[in-house]
């Protein structure tokens, strides 16, 4: 996914570093769906505190915070 993707799924252009981050760990522990990562990432915006100390997402989650 790239920023402008990213962007359009809701998350501020200041926290796009951090998602790509999570989401190239999420990639390198296996393979999801895309409609999964979409999905996840959407919840993580729109309800950061639950996502907060989640080992991969958490970074993100903080950032949106």
């Amino acid at each position: 996914m790239n920023s402008r993707q990213l962007q359009k799924l809701g998350v501020p252009e200041h926290c796009v570093k951090p998602a790509i981050s999570a989401i190239q760990a999420v990639m390198a522990a296996g393979r999801p769906p895309r409609s999964e990562l979409k999905e996840t990432i959407q919840q993580v915006v729109a309800a950061p505190e639950s996502f907060r100390e989640d080992d991969t997402w958490g970074e993100f989650a903080r950032s949106l915070i």
